[in-house]
């Protein structure tokens, strides 16, 4: 359309061209030459018109895929439109190609309109150039226009009530159609003329403000809980520092590390009541850290997580042998003497858990009270069903015993290696079913049930011991 206009243009003017009169006529009439000069200028005026409002019909969409070292007529429009501008475009070269110059004028525009500042012409900057051509329908003259009138999209989308900016970046948070979304900002507007809502919808907003608030307490109690745990490592090691023989060096060298470890506790205890809750939980990982190469310092392995293993281990222990003993005084009439002596074992293991817990061993520790617990854990449930185990329950107990004993004999006869280990272990295990089928023989099943399952349980580890 913009060709045809144009050539029609060109079609007057060569007209006029021809209607001038020559010396040859010089007789001709001025009067009608005049007005013949008036109605051609008419026409002109009427197809500089109609090639305006062509103009601003194409203007409303600008090619896709503009970029640097291109020359296209769009790439022109817009260098117009930019030139209007001092202070976005000083340069205002008109040339239709762009380069340097054009995308450092489109990153001051991006950067008036809140858009990301690239200088390339993507989505949102797309928008905001269109709607400037939509509003003056094309009709741009280098020069003309003083300022942009940034105030139809400078806007400060605020109408909710949490005092945050509601777009991130260059994008608008809108409430259409009950659901909160995203749009570039030249098109938020768009959205309010057709009566959306600026800012994230009513339910919506409630529903992240207590996500937020979840958010924020979840992050405290974990500061608080890292807080804690470097406290108690702390105390844990200047308590171990005192009772350490170590070499003079290296306990200046463990001091040391307790000395940062205890600037990064208070670090953290700073940041926990300024709220910084991802910094206290930082600097209480940086005072474990530095507590750690205390211990390393006197050649001690601690690690916090295997200390509370232990002590819960511990703990547990105990909680099950005096349980147990309470359930040997209901059972004082039945014949449970196997239980009773590995009760004993179960007390003993105890024992030396506590003491490598008092010794900073605590690897030591959580073995002996894993075994004690286990060993107790077993009588308790023997002494619970003394009651109610019959014949039956013993012979499946005796059937499975018998058959992972054979199982062992096999794995040992077809091991290649040394099977001492294993054999010992089998041993075990016979002599615990003979001690079980003596039990079951005289009718006490709740013992015999439960000497079977020791059996089983030393077969099994006969078996494993050689595959």
């Amino acid at each position: 359309m913009k060709k045809i206009l144009l050539s029609s243009v060109c079609v007057v003017c060569f007209a006029i061209a021809l209607s001038v009169p020559s010396s040859t006529q010089a007789a001709a009439d001025r009067e009608e030459m005049l007005a013949q000069i008036q109605q051609l200028m008419e026409l002109i005026a009427d197809l500089q018109k109609q090639l305006s409002d062509a103009r601003g019909e194409i203007r409303e969409i600008i090619k896709d895929g503009l970029s640097e070292g291109m020359t296209h007529e769009d790439i022109r429009e817009i260098q117009q439109l930019l030139a209007t501008d001092y202070e976005i475009y000083p340069e205002g070269l008109i040339t239709g190609y762009f380069g340097n110059l054009t995308k450092q004028a489109l990153k001051r525009f991006q950067k008036r309109h809140g858009i990301l500042e690239s200088g390339e012409i993507n989505e949102d900057t797309r928008e905001a150039l269109e709607a400037y051509f939509e509003m003056k329908n094309g009709r741009y003259v280098p020069g003309q226009l003083k300022k942009f009138e940034i105030h139809q999209f400078d806007w400060k989308f605020s109408s909710d009530k949490d005092d945050l900016d509601d777009y991130h970046g260059h994008k608008v948070r809108v409430c259409h159609n009950g659901k909160t979304i995203q749009v570039a900002k030249p098109a938020a507007r768009a959205h309010v003329s057709h009566g959306d809502k600026i800012g994230s919808c009513d339910g919506e907003e409630k529903n992240k403000d207590d996500r937020d608030d979840d958010k924020d307490e979840k992050a405290k109690d974990e500061a608080e809980d890292a807080v804690a745990e470097a406290k108690t490592a702390i105390e844990d090691l200047e308590d171990f520092i005192e009772e350490s023989d170590a070499s003079d060096d290296d306990i200046d060298e463990a001091e040391a590390d307790l000395n940062s470890a205890e600037t990064y506790l208070e670090r953290a205890e700073a940041d926990f009541e300024d709220e910084d809750y991802e910094g206290a939980k930082e600097n209480a990982k940086k005072a474990i850290s530095k507590v750690d190469d205390g211990y390393e310092a006197l050649g001690s392995n601690y690690d916090p997580e295997t200390k509370s293993d232990a002590e819960e281990a511990i703990e547990d222990a105990e909680d099950e042998i005096n349980e147990a003993e309470d359930l040997i005084e209901e059972t004082e009439d039945k014949d449970l003497e196997d239980a009773y002596e590995d009760l004993d074992e179960a007390k003993e293991l105890l024992e030396q858990a506590e003491e490598a817990f008092d010794d900073g061993d605590y690897e030591e520790a959580l073995d002996k009270a894993e075994e004690s617990l286990d060993i107790a854990k077993d009588i308790d449930e023997v002494l619970e069903d003394s009651d109610d185990v019959n014949d039956d329950d013993t012979k499946d107990a005796l059937d499975e015993a018998e058959e992972a004993i054979e199982d062992a004999k096999d794995a040992i006869d077809n091991a290649d290696g040394n099977t001492d280990d294993a054999e010992e272990l089998l041993a075990d295990a016979e002599e615990l079913y003979e001690d079980a089928d003596e039990a079951n023989d005289d009718k006490n099943y709740a013992m015999a049930k439960y000497l079977a399952e020791k059996a089983e349980e030393k077969a099994d580890e006969a078996r494993f011991e050689v595959s």
